[in-house]
């Protein structure tokens, strides 16, 4: 059996808890308020790719492939992999973030990274200047999300 989370607003609500009563073989587990401010791990994740956009690392847009394959290799504490790049897609837009690529973007590039994180080679390229940029991007924003961690400030607040 699958437990799946589900986020209606008020309106909504009554509707989905009838709907659910009249399915065979669902269960409603649980039901109440839901806090919509963003978490702590994610307000991180923001303060990271801000500092990361500031500092100019994120150069392209599927630049935004080589931080999802650093969360997807744990080298993120916090935030669970993602099982598509559809879900690192709107996982970020649901955060709010600015200039987000599609998913065929990021889709088209993460089968090019090989290795385990952070010595990571690309099926696509060998030359040094761009190997080296790729996983600068993803070390800077492990950085930059750990010193957000640490600092619990500059839009990464503790709840």
């Amino acid at each position: 059996m699958k437990e799946i989370t589900l986020r209606v607003n008020d309106e909504m609500a009554l509707l989905v808890e009838q709907l659910v009563g009249h399915l065979e073989g669902v269960e409603m587990v649980a039901s109440g308020e839901c806090d919509d401010s963003i978490e702590f791990c994610d307000q991180c994740l923001l303060a990271a790719l801000t500092t990361l956009r500031e500092n100019k690392v994120i150069v392209h847009p599927y630049d935004f492939t080589w931080i999802m394959a650093a969360i997807n290799q744990y080298a993120v504490d916090g935030i669970e992999g993602f099982r598509s790049s559809n879900a690192f897609v709107k996982y970020l837009k649901v955060l709010g973030v600015e200039d987000v690529p599609c998913r065929d973007t990021i889709s088209s590039n993460i089968n090019k990274v090989e290795d385990v994180y952070p010595s990571w080679t690309f099926s696509d390229t060998d030359e040094p200047c761009e190997v080296r940029r790729r996983r600068n991007v993803a070390i800077q924003f492990v950085a930059a999300y750990n010193k957000a961690k640490r600092q619990g400030s500059t839009g990464c607040s503790t709840k």
